[in-house]
């Protein structure tokens, strides 16, 4: 006989769950007392970093509805994180059907799995700023046009068109959250690894002119941003920014990071190539975020110092 759901807190699925934001959302959900159940396709790693924080763990890659679907009918969860999905802007130009097929159909047999089992579950899809490709303006408005420029932002963009399919024929609520650019403990990759990696090794070679902007969050702030959507938002297919609002450029991030680690002697270089699929410039409008009542907890300089402390001990 399946175990029967604990009625008493308020329950969330988050998929993806043992990934970087996904598991950092199973850790902020669980300390404000909800019951977390995480789906994922590989079980947690011992030596992982970041180990998701979880009451119920459902090893699935979401290829079929019965496993989640399940699970939903016997939990019905008031609200479901998708966070599932690779992140590899480079990746999916390389090869942009496995990118595809990594993102796309697992956000489908979600949806439907939601459609049949329980549909009042309130859904936060995951979705990221390269929906917006290289906009013409700044800051970037969820208004914006929507003209991805690499294979995972179209892929991205689908799963936001299914979102809205499903919101508009079978009666679902849910949002979209367009992530800009995250990082914190945890993550050995991107940017802000990149760099100090570089750092302790002497040298900073930039990808690119060095000029190139982002719009970076605190992997917690996210995680909080999420759970403000999950619970805040009107649910009816919105998209909305999760982001600082404040544009830094990567020349800058880069002698901060010298700074941290006592290299401000370091050489800091550009190779002058810009990465395909990446745009030049970001800055988004977080207007619609804080008018939920998100603002974030942490500067960039405090999380920076919070992530490179992890860096420092993880890294060498």
């Amino acid at each position: 006989m399946p175990a029967q759901a604990n009625n008493s807190r308020d329950v969330v699925v988050v998929t993806g769950a043992c990934g970087f934001i996904g598991a950092h959302c199973t850790h902020l959900f669980a300390r404000e007392g909800w019951r977390v159940l995480g789906v994922d396709r590989r079980r947690p790693a011992p030596e992982a970093s970041v180990r998701p924080s979880l009451d119920v763990f459902l090893q699935d890659e979401l290829v079929t509805i019965e496993g989640l679907g399940d699970l939903l009918a016997r939990e019905k969860p008031r609200a479901l994180i998708h966070a599932a999905g690779p992140a590899n802007v480079e990746q999916s130009m390389r090869d942009p059907r496995g990118d595809f097929l990594a993102q796309v159909p697992p956000w489908l047999t979600t949806l439907e799995a939601v459609r049949r089992a329980w549909p009042p579950t309130r859904l936060v899809l995951c979705s990221s700023a390269a929906v917006y490709g290289a906009p013409g303006t700044l800051p970037i408005s969820e208004s914006a046009a929507t003209r991805p420029i690499s294979a995972y932002g179209w892929h991205k963009l689908a799963k936001e068109r299914l979102l809205s399919e499903y919101l508009s024929l079978y009666g679902l609520a849910g949002s979209a959250a367009r992530i800009f650019s995250t990082f914190g403990p945890g993550l050995d990759q991107l940017a802000v690894f990149d760099l100090a990696r570089k750092a302790l090794e002497g040298e900073l070679v930039l990808e690119g002119t060095g000029r190139e902007t982002r719009d970076y969050l605190y992997v917690e702030d996210v995680a909080a941003a999420l759970r403000t959507i999950a619970v805040s938002a009107p649910g009816a297919g919105e998209a909305i920014n999760v982001a600082s609002g404040v544009e830094t450029e990567i020349a800058d991030l880069a002698r901060r990071i010298a700074g941290y680690f006592g290299r401000l002697q370091a050489k800091i270089s550009a190779t002058g190539r810009i990465a395909e699929g990446k745009p030049s410039r970001w800055r988004a409008d977080v207007r619609q975020l804080a008018a939920l009542g998100f603002s974030p907890s942490l500067s960039l300089e405090a999380a920076l110092e919070r992530t490179l402390d992890w860096i420092a001990e993880h890294a060498r």
